[in-house]
Order: C-alpha cells, then structure tokens, then sequence
C-alpha cells in the first residue's frame, strides 16, 4: 500500500525545487493556499534551500542540521485546513490555471458514472481533470497505471485508503485498488492530475471498460 504521507512529502519537496509538472505544481500551490500550516512548513523548506544554494563554497553552515530537525518536526498533518478559498471553493492558483471558478466551469456528465467532470488537457505529460461526485456516490473501482494525485476542493471521500476532507491530498499508483465515495452530506468535488491512464477492476468496471477511454 502507498505512504501517503511518505509521498506527499516528496512532492513538497519537488514542490520547493520547481520540477514538477505544471498541472502538479498547480495542485500543491492549491493545496498551500487551503492550508496554511503546510504553507509555512513549506516556506521554511525554502528558506533553506535558499540557504544551501548559498553554501556553494566548502564552508560548513555550522546550524543547518539543526535547522532542517526543527523545520521536520514542525511539519503538521494534514487535520489542520485553513478556509482561504474564494465562496466556490476555488483556490486562486487553480482559478489561474483554468481561467474559470469551479462554479463557472461547464461541467459534463460522465454517461458511465455518476460523476460530473471537466478534461482540462494535458500539460507537460500529465493529464488534469476536475471531477464532482454527488453526495453519497462514487465511481467505478479502478487501478491505476501510473500514479493519481487529487486534491479534495469541497466535500469529502472515502476509498479504502482513508478519509479525504477539504484541502487534503489522495495519492493513488498501481498498488491501490479503490473507488472512491462521496460522504453522503455534501457533493465531492476535486481536481486531480494523473500521469497515465487508470484500469477500471470490479465486474462494473470490466464490463464498461471496453467501451470508454480514461
């Protein structure tokens, strides 16, 4: 089974260092932007890159271990969110990057699913895509070929592999197997970056599956 918090801190650390894909680097400044204590812990990683691309003679910084255990042990989970989205849920560097809010966003209905969803490309090998369970729905059980990142806008899910509140992040590769479900007192609504198509499991899933592409 996937770390999740493993993972997402790699991700912040790709994060820092600017070399994720744009639709990712999109995600995370989302995803900071919802939550402020990560935001901070992240600014502090900054700081300190900074500080090692400053250090590029062999001269020791005679505080940096010290300095990178109190940024490690300040780093809090994801329980703490911070309301700084707009009224419709749409962090500013996602209003950015789609040129709309969520609200205004022609949503589509997936004719196979019981979501809501709008294809908003592929940018630098990665596909993005906005999604809306209905309250208390889900979609098919699926895998993955490559890895789904998705970050929760309103709402909240559940998949087997945890529970997924407002301004947290779902990690998803080839070792989960899940479907993802919509509490059932309010839609779910996401943005979610994937890097290879999923592969729909489940006999609902085997069943459609020749007949849409993911």
């Amino acid at each position: 089974m996937l770390e999740q918090a493993d993972a997402i801190d790699a991700l912040m650390a790709e994060f820092v260092s600017g070399t994720l894909p744009t639709p990712l680097q999109v995600l995370l400044a989302s995803h900071l932007e919802m939550n402020k204590s990560n935001s901070e812990w992240v600014s502090n990683l900054e700081a300190l890159a900074g500080l090692e691309l400053a250090d590029i003679e062999p001269v020791e910084l005679s505080d940096r271990d010290a300095m990178l255990a109190r940024i490690l042990a300040s780093k809090p989970g994801q329980e703490s969110i911070s309301e700084v989205t707009t009224e419709d849920e749409t962090p500013d560097s996602l209003r950015r990057f789609i040129g709309s809010t969520v609200s205004d966003i022609p949503w589509k209905r997936n004719r196979f699913a019981s979501i809501d969803e709008v294809k908003l490309g592929e940018f630098d090998g990665c596909k993005a895509t906005l999604f809306r369970l209905q309250a208390g729905q889900g979609v098919p059980h699926h895998t993955h070929h490559g890895t789904e990142i998705t970050l929760v806008l309103k709402g909240a899910f559940s998949d087997g592999t945890g529970h997924y509140g407002k301004g947290q992040i779902s990690i998803a590769d080839g070792t989960v197997d899940h479907r993802p479900i919509a509490d059932t007192d309010e839609d779910c609504i996401c943005f979610a970056v994937t890097d290879a198509p999923l592969r729909l499991t489940g006999p609902l899933g085997r069943f459609i599956a020749p007949f849409i592409r993911v």
